[in-house]
């Protein structure tokens, strides 16, 4: 029937065939509409929905403007409800959601009347490379600072990436992940699961808002390698708990702005509940030879890996890398 239709529109715009119509009509009646494109291509790695209902898309970059977007606003709230639905995701008419798609993808849905219409933002990391010599490739980071984290990997070091959820923060996990020799077990945990699940060594665990049983599993699984997503009170807690002499092999992604910012926050959320003092997090911090690895973003978008540093006994900071 919405082929039908398609075919009898007279004159279509320039560039547009009744075939692309009817595809584009039929995943806004039951798809996910213009973020269909985004989900469905590996290589773009972020989408943004502007109030205007125009889609901008990003491939290792920041998102450009294209012909992609919904044929009205409602169409654009309902292709995000569908969306979160399909992912077991309640919007729950807050202005403000950030969550995990079940492949990993970030999404981050803004309502009014925090803006004045829908925004949406999908970001995920490239799919491709997935080790530390492909991201040096991109440029992501140096061949220098590269063969620096195979070998703290191969050393066992402990290590907190810094920096915004997605970014290069998710893809330099994925490429530590990756350079864990496959005889090694490794257990990851974060919120949408998948880190490492395709490698036969790694277990990925989805923590899906359970973080207490997520962490607990991975440490009742007594794995010689553990991975941590996220930072919050229980992944911080099993993090500085386990250091003891800097060959644990602990890997925690930190949602902190630099390096300095990744330590306090490991600091403040390690002193809820008079767990521990600030000064014992440090020292525990330095003992636990821990390594802070600073990601960013340039200011094309392109993600980066700024600086490696050893935490001193006070909380400061000794670069590495000059």
């Amino acid at each position: 029937t919405v082929e039908q239709v398609a075919r009898g529109v007279s004159p279509l715009p320039p560039g547009v065939t009744a075939e692309q119509l009817t595809r584009d009509a039929l995943a806004e009646l039951a798809g996910f509409g213009a973020f269909e494109a985004a989900l469905e291509d590996p290589a773009v790695t972020s989408a943004v929905l502007d109030p205007s209902g125009h889609v901008a898309l990003g491939r290792g970059g920041l998102p450009t403007p294209g012909n992609a977007c919904f044929s009205s606003g409602d169409a654009a709230a309902a292709c995000v409800r569908r969306l979160l639905d399909a992912h077991g995701i309640a919007l729950n008419g807050a202005p403000l959601l950030r969550a995990s798609l079940r492949d990993g993808t970030r999404i981050t849905v803004v309502s009014p009347p925090m803006a004045r219409g829908l925004s949406v933002l999908l970001e995920r990391s490239p799919a491709q490379p997935s080790n530390l010599l492909g991201l040096a490739g991109l440029g992501v980071l140096s061949s220098q600072v590269a063969q620096h984290l195979a070998q703290a990997v191969a050393a066992r070091r402990n290590i907190a990436v810094v920096g915004a959820c997605g970014a290069a923060r998710d893809a330099l996990l994925g490429a530590l992940v990756a350079a864990v020799p496959t005889g090694e077990r490794l257990v990851t945990v974060t919120a949408a699961g998948g880190l490492g699940g395709a490698r036969p060594n790694v277990v990925a665990l989805c923590a899906d808002g359970r973080w207490d049983d997520a962490v607990a599993v991975a440490r009742a699984m007594l794995s010689p390698r553990n991975t941590l997503g996220e930072s919050n009170a229980v992944t911080a807690r099993a993090f500085i708990g386990g250091l003891v002499n800097g060959a644990e092999a602990w890997v925690l992604g930190v949602d902190a702005p630099t390096a300095a910012a990744g330590v306090s926050r490991l600091a403040s959320l390690a002193a809820q509940d008079h767990w521990l003092s600030r000064e014992e997090t440090a020292q525990r911090l330095h003992a636990g030879r821990v390594l802070v690895v600073e990601t960013a973003r340039d200011a094309d978008g392109a993600p980066r890996v700024l600086s490696l540093s050893d935490v001193r006994a006070d909380g400061g900071l000794q670069r590495l890398d000059g």
